[in-house]
């Protein structure tokens, strides 16, 4: 299943939601990933650390989403507390992809990054490197 996740992050039994900020910390979009059909049937892991009183649930409507764009990311952490993880994205400014999926299952992906720096692992799959593009393998 880890192929069909938007984010290879966390857990796999765990939902997540995933805040994008500029440099100065200010929120640009908010995404979630992994939410089962019942958000109330989710279960907190036992090694995660204590939710804050009145902890916003990461399956926030696009609405609820869309209202965070704009603020800070210290409003975030207030409503959603600490994050359990964080990761610097790439720093190309652009780039070209293009979906390469062979069928139902396969989401492979063929992209370019003007700064050729590209990680070990993205889009649920291992990188290959071909010329100056990267192909996924998912």
């Amino acid at each position: 299943m880890r192929g069909l996740w938007k984010y290879p992050d966390g857990p796999p039994g765990n939902a997540i939601m995933v805040v994008f900020t500029d440099r100065d910390g200010t929120v640009l979009s908010v995404d979630v990933d992994r939410l089962p059909a019942d958000p109330h049937a989710m279960s907190t892991s036992p090694t995660a650390p204590a939710a804050p009183a009145g902890r916003a649930h990461p399956g926030l409507d696009a609405a609820q989403r869309e209202a965070l764009v704009g603020r800070s990311i210290a409003d975030a952490r207030r409503l959603f507390g600490v994050p359990q993880g964080s990761r610097r994205l790439p720093t190309a400014p652009w780039k070209l992809r293009i979906d390469c999926g062979r069928g139902f299952l396969s989401w492979d992906v063929f992209f370019y990054w003007p700064t050729r720096d590209y990680p070990a692992h993205i889009y649920g799959g291992n990188v290959e490197r071909i010329g100056d593009w990267a192909y996924v393998h998912e």
